[in-house]
């Protein structure tokens, strides 16, 4: 968990203790974490990404940038591990992808609207969700497909249970 830069433990959900502290610049700020090849990965606004081998010690990221706006900062909102990299939406309908969370491939999704949330099946398969209702998948991260939503809300987030996308 994050709170102010400040990165949190727990084993029960109830007592909870400091790790560490990020210090994110200028207007940036921590959005969402994962986890995968032994490796904590932190996403989040202003082109916000860092990386931990143990949640403690962390190593802060080149920006994530839109080279489609003039290297612009990607306001980054949804972050999964997807079996081989790490997958992360952003508010104006990008996708970026990394194997280690340093390093950053930026792409145009099927949408421009901005997503909130992606979330993978066991299969692989992913689902990314944001406004007004935009639903895409993917199985590969790179080329994505625009489907039918529940509706025009805006959905801010996605898991996979119980064998769906809920």
């Amino acid at each position: 968990a994050f709170s102010n830069g400040g990165v949190y433990a727990s084993q029960d959900g109830s007592a909870w203790a400091l790790l560490s502290r990020l210090f994110p610049q200028n207007g940036q700020w921590v959005t969402k974490a994962a986890h995968g090849r032994d490796l904590y990965v932190v996403v989040g606004r202003g082109g916000f990404a860092a990386t931990s081998p143990d949640a403690v010690h962390w190593t802060v990221a080149p920006l994530v940038t839109d080279s489609a706006a003039a290297s612009a900062p990607l306001e980054l909102t949804g972050l999964v591990y997807a079996g081989d990299r790490f997958v992360a939406v952003a508010d104006n309908g990008h996708i970026a992808t990394s194997t280690d969370g340093q390093h950053w491939s930026v792409s145009a999704s099927a949408t421009s609207h901005a997503l909130g949330a992606i979330a993978v099946s066991p299969q692989g398969e992913l689902v990314a969700v944001g406004e007004p209702g935009a639903t895409e998948t993917s199985v590969d991260a790179i080329h994505w497909t625009l489907r039918s939503s529940p509706g025009t809300a805006a959905m801010h987030d996605v898991i996979f249970a119980n064998g769906a996308f809920m």
